[in-house]
């Protein structure tokens, strides 16, 4: 039989301890605030991204994950024979929703 993952992307605000409670998967957003550049959540926490946001110079910017990088978790997936269901919230839904349907997987 094969399991169910979920997988989300970083925009989703919940605690990190409940996404592990439940294996949820988080594919990051890569962030540039003030020319330098950080994966959500992996090379910055959001505490560090909010206090980084409210010194700089410009609004951050953001950018849905890849399709590389969908591809490699789902891969990951069919390799354990899992099924995995995608949830993004609507901020992210425009280009999230491109990347997975370039990958084939949406």
């Amino acid at each position: 039989m094969k399991s169910i993952k979920i997988v989300t992307d970083s925009t989703v605000d919940v605690p990190a301890a409940v996404l592990a409670e439940h294996g949820v998967e988080v594919v990051p957003l890569h962030l540039t605030v003030d020319g330098e550049a950080f994966i959500d959540r992996v090379t910055i926490t959001p505490g560090q991204f909010m206090a980084k946001m409210k010194a700089a110079r410009e609004l951050p910017k953001s950018s849905q994950p890849s399709v590389g990088e969908f591809l490699a978790v789902f891969d990951s997936y069919r390799t354990r024979r899992a099924c995995a269901d995608v949830l993004y919230g609507r901020r992210g839904a425009q280009g999230v929703g491109r990347s997975l349907k370039q990958s084939d997987t949406g």
